[in-house]
């Protein structure tokens, strides 16, 4: 028997399930639990970055920067070696604006130069950053500057909780 396609997989869960289909990115789909409205689903295709972070964000459950994630699983598909499907929190979206007010605000207070649109900053910004934070910002921090090659810290990528801004899906890869 051969397991199905990571699209079709998709599509079973909307027409046979009633997911509702509420984003896609490069690596993955996001989808509205049907019955726990409190819950997302991302079906995530071949990337090993983000089941690392997922990971990270499991193992700091009271970080509020981090996504609340109850449970991943694998999916076997025919056309991707890793792919998983991610239960976790429904966040709110965020305006692009305010990411980039947070990116400047870092940059401005440690007198950082600005690196990439992924990456905001090298490692050596993102460990003095780390040096000079509260806990929690600090775990996040150090984490980026471990996984700066995998970073992937566009405003698509961030939510909300209500006023605390979570780094949602920091990577990508």
């Amino acid at each position: 028997v051969e397991a199905e396609t990571y699209k079709g997989y998709i599509r079973r869960l909307i027409d046979e399930f009633d997911y509702e289909k509420l984003g896609e990115g490069g690596f993955g789909t996001v989808l509205q639990h049907p019955t726990m409205r409190n819950v997302v689903v991302k079906v995530v295709k071949m990337d090993r970055a983000y089941r690392k972070f997922c990971k990270f964000a499991m193992d700091n459950p009271t970080n509020p920067w981090l996504p609340k994630i109850a449970s991943v699983q694998t999916i076997a598909l025919d056309d991707a070696n890793l792919a998983y499907a991610v239960f976790m929190e429904k966040l709110d979206k965020v305006p692009a604006s305010y990411v980039e007010k947070l990116r400047e605000a870092f940059r401005d207070r440690y007198n950082l130069r600005f690196w990439s649109d992924n990456q905001w900053f090298d490692r050596a910004s993102w460990r003095k950053i780390a040096a000079d934070s509260p806990p929690d910002f600090s775990k996040l921090a150090t984490y980026f500057a471990d996984n700066l090659n995998s970073l992937d810290l566009i405003p698509s990528n961030f939510m909300r909780r209500r006023n605390q801004l979570v780094f949602n899906d920091p990577v990508a890869g």
